[in-house]
C-alpha cells in the first residue's frame, strides 16, 4: 500500500495556486464523496483502498484503516514487461470478481515548494508521492488475463485498479 497525493484545485482562490493541483483530481475526490455517500469534501482527506475515508488530522483513524486493508490479499497479480520504449502491463488471477478500471499514475516521489502567497506564505513544504499524471488504460473484466500497452514512459508510475 502506498499513499498518493492527489492535489486538488479548490483552494486556489485563497491566494496561492498549488502547482501540482489539477481539476480532474478535484472531480475524482467529488466522485469518491458521492460513492461513499458523503456530503462534503475536505483537505486533507484520506481514501483508503477506495472504500473508506478519513478527514483531517485523524492519524490514529488513518493508521487503523491502513492496517485493516494491508491485511487483505492483493486484488490481482500484475506483471510488467518492457517492450522497447513502451511497456506491457498484464493483469491476471483476480481475487475479487468485478470489472476494474485500470489506471496508470505518474508519481513524483518528493518535491519541495517555497510558498510565496496565501495563508502559508513564507513556508517551505515537502510533498511526497505527488500524482503528476493520470491515464485510464481501459476496463478489465477480471475474468481472464489481460494486457495493456503503454506509450513511452519516463519517471515513476503506479498501476491502480
Amino acid at each position: 500500500m502506498i499513499a498518493l497525493g492527489w492535489h486538488v484545485d479548490y483552494w486556489d482562490y485563497i491566494g496561492w495556486a498549488d502547482s501540482f493541483a489539477h481539476p480532474d483530481f478535484t472531480e475524482r475526490q467529488k466522485a469518491y464523496a458521492q460513492a461513499l455517500d458523503e456530503r462534503m469534501i475536505f483537505t486533507p482527506q484520506f481514501i483508503v483502498n477506495g472504500v473508506e475515508s478519513s478527514f483531517g488530522g485523524q492519524s490514529a483513524e488513518v493508521a487503523s484503516l491502513i492496517q485493516k486493508y494491508a491485511q487483505l490479499v492483493p486484488g490481482a497479480e500484475l506483471s510488467i514487461r518492457r517492450m522497447g520504449a513502451s511497456y506491457e502491463i498484464t493483469l491476471q488471477n483476480v481475487y475479487y470478481s468485478s470489472p476494474y478500471d485500470v489506471y496508470l499514475v505518474g508519481v513524483s516521489p518528493l518535491e519541495t515548494v517555497d510558498i510565496h502567497s496565501g495563508q502559508n506564505a513564507g513556508r517551505r513544504v515537502n510533498y511526497a508521492n505527488i500524482v503528476t499524471e493520470w491515464h485510464n488504460l481501459g476496463l478489465w473484466d477480471g475474468l481472464r488475463p489481460t494486457t495493456f500497452e503503454t506509450g513511452v514512459l519516463g519517471g515513476r508510475y503506479i498501476v491502480l485498479l
